[in-house]
């Protein structure tokens, strides 16, 4: 077998039609190929037996599904990334920030296989907290658990519209948080809404929420929304997060960091790529370079600074 599919079910816009296409373009190509769903008995030791074997491991859903492959693959395997198959992350979630940084959003799906087979590939950072590991996005602060909180029948529903749906319910809990961060050197209390410590430059569908970071630079990017004196005083901030142009506003902090520890004065619950994640107090760190992951080729100077 050179090729496993490894979908979700329950994926967005995931669909039988897609997943025989796939199993079509590899067999034309004179390669096996293989179905597996998160939800098949035996899911996690029939992916870590097919590793070493395997040209090419397709992630079939969101960003969610993608981690919880990820998660598989590094807490169960001691494989070099040199050993590991090329992973292609196909976009059929409801949320598909990673993979719309390594290929455009209108691509097809014969192209990112071909990604494989021309050798398009590029090792990848990987962040940890704790000991979970992430892809894309940590996050903890207000906003940040509208993608786990946001019912599945309605992403299966509206889409990304969802979130902007869970997240103006919660605007009536709006509401700071007492951070206190430690690197190696120092300690910094802060006050702020939101904190975000990112791999790639998007996440939450906005694609320059770090218009500085790389997917392979060994650093972790970490944006701080701070604290206001009303929510109305962080309007004209959205259309400059947007345009990637927020990095220098005074509601903003950032940094970059290879490893960072995360207090609270009070629980907080964080967010894992999309999924619920740790408690505070918790640890975060980079492992560079660790996976091997396709793209796009006609994309490699609009993502330059990814890589």
């Amino acid at each position: 077998m050179e090729f496993l599919v490894v979908f979700n079910q329950k994926a967005g816009q995931a669909n039988q039609n897609k997943l025989n296409q796939i199993i079509k373009i590899i067999e034309n190509k004179g390669s096996s190929v293989k179905l597996l769903s998160l939800t098949d008995d035996g899911f996690k030791s029939e992916l870590l037996g097919s590793l070493k074997d395997l040209k090419g491991l397709i992630t079939f859903g969101g960003d969610g599904t993608l981690n919880t492959i990820v998660n598989v693959i590094l807490s169960s395997t001691s494989l070099s990334p040199d050993e590991l198959p090329t992973i292609v992350p196909y976009p059929s979630g409801t949320a598909n920030d990673f993979a719309y940084q390594l290929f455009e959003q209108e691509v097809s799906i014969e192209e990112m296989i071909n990604s494989v087979f021309q050798e398009n590939i590029k090792f990848l950072d990987v962040g940890r907290v704790n000991d979970y590991y992430f892809i894309n996005v940590f996050g903890i602060g207000s906003f940040a658990d509208i993608s786990y909180k946001t019912p599945p029948e309605l992403k299966q529903r509206l889409g990304m519209w969802a979130y902007w749906v869970e997240a103006i319910k919660q605007l009536p809990n709006f509401g700071s948080i007492n951070f206190s961060l430690k690197d190696t050197t120092k300690i910094e209390t802060t006050q702020g809404y939101l904190l975000l410590v990112l791999n790639g430059k998007g996440a939450g569908g906005f694609k320059s929420l770090a218009p500085r970071s790389s997917l392979s630079d060994g650093k972790l990017d970490i944006v701080i929304v701070k604290e206001n004196k009303t929510i109305l005083d962080l309007a004209p901030l959205l259309p400059k997060i947007i345009r990637g142009e927020h990095l220098e506003d005074h509601r903003i902090t950032y940094f970059q960091k290879d490893s960072i520890e995360i207090t609270s004065d009070k629980e907080v619950v964080s967010v894992v790529d999309g999924e619920k994640g740790p408690t505070l107090p918790i640890k975060i760190d980079i492992l560079p370079k660790r996976l091997p992951f396709a793209y796009q080729k006609q994309k490699e100077q609009e993502i330059k600074g990814l890589f």
